[in-house]
């Protein structure tokens, strides 16, 4: 398309001309709202394409009617976000039906989509409308979340049928609390088509084992590994969206987990978990069973993690000198050298003044920590203990000595 105005004016409602023909591009405006209230005041017909400032592969499309909005919608991951958001919307409707029926390539293939699950039954004239309301006032809740941008306008609408019209301001207001919401991320996760992707995994252990369940943590791991959009991981694990944005914000913003556009090629690696730093854990204790859950419960839990277990404690010094491990994990009650010897022989190693040593031990009182303490231990951890208890502990520790 030709740009028939100069590069970059400043938008004003002279440049909405609903009847016109013309095509006008990449307009530096204020505020997406500033467009959409114009647009409104002007009875404006037809698309209004707003460009991400931050994000290449987003374009919200706003599509309007004299001024209402008929349906609003993204140029990228249509099938995605449908998918997810028909979760949201009808739980007990297969939200993958017809999704294959579909060229996700054209415009509005989400609006067809729709239309397709009514037009087959799924869903009545009344549902397909409320759905339609539904995904525009998602997406409005982004558009409005955007402090300024590029926007193009044309006058063709390509929607058939059209069953909903809205005005700008109701929009406005049903869509205000999402909308406030989403600008406390928007500068950091700009869009919820990009693709998450663990950059520094003993970060993004400690951060979470805290807060959440192992497994739930080792879900979210995996499906981060994958390749997915953020809609993508929220159907799976069936939460909302702006959940686990709220929990993944701190990670991305600290460098922790980074992010690809939707249409990231290979120069971006897709599993770039396996870059990070492999950490050597040693568990010294003369109980195999003991030894066995420790290393299962690691290797499980993180890729990262290369776990040895020694059950001599008499032999143990010599296996760790040559291991020369990042965490070092001390059973005290062991018969020949108890757990508490060992430490302090370690300690006075010039390989081991500050590595991590963990006395693991039934013992609770404090005599029993404190005599951990004099022998320079760094931690203790009491049994019967959780696997997010182990889990915790160790990547507190390794954390600090990446750090």
């Amino acid at each position: 398309m030709t740009a028939l105005v100069s590069p970059n004016p400043e938008f004003t409602v002279d440049n909405l001309e609903s009847n016109s023909l013309r095509v006008i591009e990449n307009l530096r405006v204020r505020s997406p709202k500033d467009i959409l209230l114009q647009a409104a005041s002007k009875q404006f017909s037809g698309r209004i394409i707003i460009s991400h400032p931050h994000d290449t592969d987003v374009n919200w499309y706003a599509l309007m009617g004299n001024g209402e909005i008929h349906f609003a919608t993204i140029s990228s991951g249509q099938k995605e976000r449908i998918s997810y958001l028909m979760q949201r919307f009808a739980p007990d409707l297969n939200a993958g039906g017809y999704t294959d029926l579909v060229d996700w390539q054209k415009k509005n293939a989400d609006y067809t989509y729709l239309c397709s699950r009514w037009i087959s039954g799924d869903l009545n004239v009344q549902q397909t409308r409320q759905a339609l309301l539904f995904t525009t006032l998602e997406a409005i809740s982004q558009i409005l979340a955007i402090p300024s941008a590029k926007v193009s306008i044309e006058n063709s609408l390509d929607l058939d049928p059209i069953l909903t019209s809205t005005p700008v301001q109701k929009l406005m207001t049903l869509a205000d609390h999402r909308i406030n919401e989403w600008q406390k991320y928007n500068a950091v996760i700009p869009s919820l088509i990009s693709r998450p992707w663990i950059k520094g995994s003993t970060r993004f252990y400690n951060a979470l084992v805290q807060r959440d369940n192992t497994l739930f943590v080792r879900t979210l791991e995996e499906n981060l590994s994958q390749d997915l959009t953020f809609y993508e991981i929220a159907q799976r694990m069936n939460l909302d969206v702006f959940d686990l944005v709220k929990l993944l914000y701190p990670l991305v913003q600290e460098g922790t987990i980074g992010l690809k556009n939707f249409h990231a090629t290979g120069d971006t690696p897709a599993l770039p978990i396996a870059q990070t730093k492999a950490f050597k854990i040693v568990c010294v204790d003369d109980s195999p069973t003991i030894l066995r859950e420790i290393s299962h419960c690691l290797s499980q839990s993180n890729d990262d993690f290369a776990v040895e277990t020694i059950s001599d404690p008499i032999k143990a010094a010599m296996q760790i000198v040559r291991s020369k491990p990042d965490i070092i994990l001390l059973d005290v009650g062991m018969p020949g050298m108890n757990g508490y010897d060992l430490c302090s022989l370690l300690r006075n190693h010039k390989l081991f003044k500050t590595t991590p040593i963990v006395m693991v031990t039934g013992n609770t009182g404090l005599i029993d920590r404190a005599r951990a303490r004099f022998v320079g231990a760094t931690d203790y951890l009491t049994k019967p203990f959780t696997p997010s208890d182990l889990l915790r502990v160790v990547s507190k520790h390794l954390l600090e000595t990446e750090a």
